[in-house]
């Protein structure tokens, strides 16, 4: 499974907001976009994981 793809929006106050489906977070400088978007993927996969127990 993959995740959604990553919806980045930059804000007035310089902000990043990083949005991976459901996820969202928000960082202070264009540098953190990528660790952040990471992140947010990897949470999301592992809430969306498909469980056989």
């Amino acid at each position: 499974m993959e995740a959604p793809e990553t919806v980045t929006t930059f804000m007035e106050d310089g902000c990043v907001s990083v949005t991976v489906g459901n996820l969202t977070g928000v960082v202070s400088s264009a540098h953190l976009v990528e660790p952040k978007e990471n992140q947010l993927r990897q949470r999301w996969l592992e809430e969306n994981a498909i469980h056989d127990d």
